[in-house]
């Protein structure tokens, strides 16, 4: 370990040579001092403790009571360190049906981390919105500020139920984070995250207050964010240690935004989302900041996933690292962004510069945005400086004769959206239109000028993808509202009315003629909160608000009222692009189709590598799967033009680089393209032999034997919720191949962790609490469903709970009243099933005879052969000629 350590003290010290030869000389003493340390330890007796040097943290996060888990974890933990400096829990402690025992539970949590590792080990006791017993005596704030810190965000300010931040809390972080600087590592610890998650049947997670928190953070490069909550929802960043540049989304309907700072789960003690059910941080202070290592550990002590992350020294005068924030990216029709955005105070930046130089910005462009940056007294940029621009690595970086350094960052191409687009808004800008809408579960609703309900205006579903509303959607001008400036805020008026709310606590809603006053009339957006409203000026509520609501009685409305504060509005600005001329395709190039193979399953995915065109639909013709022998097939496929680009009558294509076989133009604009692969190989026979594994890309027999007898599952539901069972005969450990149907054939396809089995692209998957038993083409994000695995020992092919007892759901064959099922079942140790591989083997040439002579025989010299009469007979392996 101390030779691991000079390594790496040796290792820093020679990064910072790399940059003048002042470092250069220091390099060399540092050898020497290298060479002189390591003598001295092979001549002591003395060894260093392990991990001497480092500082090790442990986190980990919804208990829900399995102590047993965090047992099992941490001395799996303890078995490789044997050290750690402090242990953190990111909340719900208790059995979430006891809740009340939350503060007891989490004291028992402490108790397991002490037994291991000592009773002075300090733990870190984060609240959850499952903790409400003595809410109080969980910590909050600051509660660790030395070599490193840790702040324990405080969900009680908001109600610890309540799924969200605090202002005040927000402010004391940011107060707290100032005063820290920028060189040492600082925890924030939290139950909740700030990214929104799509759900499950637990529906979608989404935090208050979550873009106030991303903003403070985003100002700090040196913070570690930790959270939780997410585990019921299968929350794909577990297990993930997301850094500077990585891109979130704080609602639904927002935008991404980019993080610039480090986030990562604290991993889930109950579920252990892909295999994270603890976290350990292992942290050294080099000479020019801290490294930390992350390592995501399951209940075996192994580790399953990590990442690093370097937090630089801030007092040092070389800048190793520069990030550019706040250049907007390039769109059609814009105007170029000059301006651009830094938190370091060691250099300044110039003006943004693009390449090229376009006043307004092309459709189908890659402009490259320029910056040069001015290091300020006493600081240096080195040829070894690297940058981020928007948290995307820079394209280049050069260093100039000046001491400046000189950024560029390519931006992908500019889209080729045409005409009239309407894009998510943060404000409401005079002159601009806008479409207004609500949202309602997983729908969208617009504001319409058109009364329902007799005093209340009506609201339309739109559909919104992404960061824009669907512009086929708007279904008409009584939709848009333009922006006019007041005198405080902004009138919305449609088809020359003003949007107005009328007075009283009904919430009626309508359009006037005539300019209502400003508290009826005059509108204000604020992003942060989705919230529409006007601000009473009356004396009996003076600077009540008045927030816009959709109701989604029948028929559907908007109203105004002063009541409730979350009430989900955005506002969609209409930017209309200029149409350009398509351009023709003259060449389309797909790739990576497989070649048919006999016994295999077709491939029904195509690359390109084009931005000009899709690939929407890939067949085959034979429709048969696997694929049969002796069998000539021929792929199809449906290609898609972009916008501003199009497919025409001579357009030429390539399959896996040879020319197709037909290349069709479309009524609808659309190309397809044919492509006929040469014959699959002959057979000699198809059999199924009886194989002890799943292997991505093959195909099987799946048998339950029962007694002496034998049943193949089949793809076809009995019972109403089973799978069928079919009688098949098997001797000599191979199943008889004419008993099998195509129906039978399952294929094994690389799953997260292992095997998805596929027939007729369906999926073979169990339902949730139950021993149903189907296959579907809507494949569940979540593998312990639909992901299978095979004991050979066992007979046993089944799938893994997520819960920490990890039940096993194995398939089972039954004989039913009227028909014979399978099913499957979390008690059965061994269920006799076997799986039988197909196997294809090759028709070979064993022989060639001359069965009958030619009718010529006599030749005189120099008299060419004359085969005529003869007969050659070819003998294969399977007996056939």
């Amino acid at each position: 370990m101390f030779t691991k350590c000079l390594k790496n003290m040796f290792k820093s010290k020679q990064r910072n040579a790399e940059t003048s030869k002042k470092n250069h000389n220091r390099i060399k003493f540092v050898s020497i001092c290298f060479i002189l340390l390591t003598l001295m330890i092979l001549l002591s007796p003395v060894t260093l403790a392990e991990e001497s040097d480092a500082i090790n943290l442990a986190f980990t996060s919804d208990v829900h009571g399995e102590t047993g888990n965090l047992a099992t974890w941490i001395d799996k933990l303890h078995n490789d360190v044997s050290t750690l400096d402090r242990m953190i829990f990111g909340g719900d402690y208790p059995n979430r049906m006891n809740d009340g025992a939350s503060w007891s539970t989490a004291q028992e949590c402490v108790n397991v981390v002490r037994t291991a590792y000592g009773a002075d080990i300090p733990c870190v006791l984060v609240q959850g919105n499952h903790d409400s017993q003595f809410s109080s005596n969980f910590d909050k704030g600051l509660v660790y500020d030395a070599d490193y810190a840790v702040y324990a965000m405080d969900p009680s300010a908001s109600g610890y139920s309540s799924w969200s931040f605090n202002k005040s809390d927000i402010n004391k972080l940011a107060e707290e984070l100032q005063d820290i600087g920028g060189s040492k590592p600082v925890f924030v610890v939290s139950h909740f995250p700030i990214h929104f998650c799509k759900g499950n049947q637990f529906g979608d997670r989404e935090v208050g207050y979550a873009d106030d928190l991303l903003t403070v953070l985003n100002d700090h490069e040196n913070v570690i964010f930790l959270w939780g909550h997410n585990h019921t929802i299968g929350d794909p960043y577990y297990g993930s240690v997301m850094t500077k540049g990585f891109k979130i989304k704080t609602r639904s309907s927002g935008p991404e935004q980019t993080i610039n700072f480090t986030y990562l789960a604290h991993g889930s003690m109950m579920d252990g989302n892909n295999g994270a059910y603890g976290l350990l941080a292992s942290m050294r202070n080099e000479s020019d900041g801290w490294q930390i290592d992350f390592s995501y550990r399951n209940l075996s002590g192994k580790v399953v996933s990590g990442g690093s992350v370097f937090i630089e020294d801030q007092t040092s005068p070389e800048i190793k690292s520069v990030a550019i924030t706040g250049i907007t990216a390039p769109k059609t029709g814009r105007t170029p962004d000059t301006s651009a955005e830094t938190l370091s105070d060691r250099y300044t930046l110039s003006e943004v510069s693009w390449r090229p130089a376009d006043s307004i910005f092309a459709a189908d462009t890659a402009y490259t945005a320029i910056i040069t940056l001015t290091p300020k007294t006493s600081y240096y940029f080195t040829e070894s400086t690297i940058a981020t621009i928007n948290g995307n690595n820079a394209s280049k970086v050069i260093p100039n004769d000046d001491n400046s350094l000189t950024v560029e960052y390519t931006f992908p191409e500019t889209k080729t959206n045409t005409g009239i687009i309407y894009e998510l808004a943060d404000s409401l800008e005079n002159g601009e239109t806008y479409v207004i809408v609500a949202k309602s579960g997983d729908e969208y609703f617009a504001l319409n000028n058109s009364v329902a309900n007799t005093n209340f205006l009506e609201g339309k579903p739109v559909t919104v993808q992404g960061n824009e509303l669907t512009a086929s959607s708007v279904t008409g001008s009584a939709m848009l509202w333009t922006a006019e400036e007041a005198s405080k805020y902004m009138y919305l008026t449609n088809d020359g009315k003003y949007l107005k709310r009328e007075s009283g606590p009904t919430g009626m809603l309508n359009t006037s003629e005539i300019i209502p006053g400003e508290g009826y009339g005059e509108w204000q957006y604020d992003y942060n909160e989705c919230k529409l409203y006007t601000i009473s000026t009356s004396s009996q509520g003076p600077g009540t608000e008045y927030l816009l609501f959709y109701k989604s009685d029948e028929p559907s409305y908007f109203q105004a009222k002063s009541s409730g504060s979350s009430t989900s509005i955005y506002i969609y600005k209409l930017i209309n692009i200029s149409p350009g001329e398509e351009e023709p395709i003259n060449n389309v190039e797909i790739t990576e189709i497989a070649t048919p193979k006999t016994g295999k399953a077709p491939d029904i995915s195509a690359e390109t590598s084009s931005n000009k065109y899709t690939i929407s639909e890939v067949s085959w013709n034979p429709g048969h799967s696997p694929f049969e022998p002796d069998t000539v097939y021929t792929v199809s496929l449906t290609l898609t033009a972009k916008t501003n680009y199009k497919f025409t009558a001579s357009t030429e294509a390539t399959v896996n680089g040879k020319s197709a076989t037909n290349v069709m133009l479309n009524g609808d604009g659309t190309l397809t393209i044919t492509y006929e692969f040469p014959k699959t190989t002959p057979v000699s026979e198809i059999t199924y032999q009886l194989a002890n594994e799943l292997t991505a890309g093959e195909t099987y027999v799946i048998v339950d034997k029962s007694g002496s007898n034998y049943y193949a599952l089949n793809n076809s539901v009995v019972n109403g919720d089973y799978l069928e069972g079919i009688s098949v005969t098997v001797e000599d450990d191979t199943v008889t191949a004419s008993d099998v149907l195509d129906s039978m054939l399952w294929t094994a396809e690389a799953g997260n962790e292992y095997m998805y089995l596929i027939n007729d692209n369906k999926y073979l998957q169990r339902v949730s609490g139950k021993d149903n038993l189907y296959a579907s083409s809507d494949k569940p994000d979540d593998y312990v469903y639909v992901e299978w695995q095979y004991d050979a020992n066992a007979k046993r092919l089944y799938t893994i709970s997520k819960q920490s007892n990890q039940y096993k759901y194995s398939l089972l064959y039954r004989i039913g009243s009227s028909s014979n099922y399978f099913k499957v079942d979390s008690s059965a140790d061994n269920t006799n099933i076997y799986l039988y591989k197909l196997v294809a083997i090759p028709k070979t040439l064993t022989e060639i005879s001359i069965t009958k002579l030619p009718d010529k025989l006599l030749y005189i010299e120099g008299e060419s052969f004359n085969p005529a009469g003869m007969e050659v007979t070819a003998h294969y392996n399977n007996g056939t000629t």
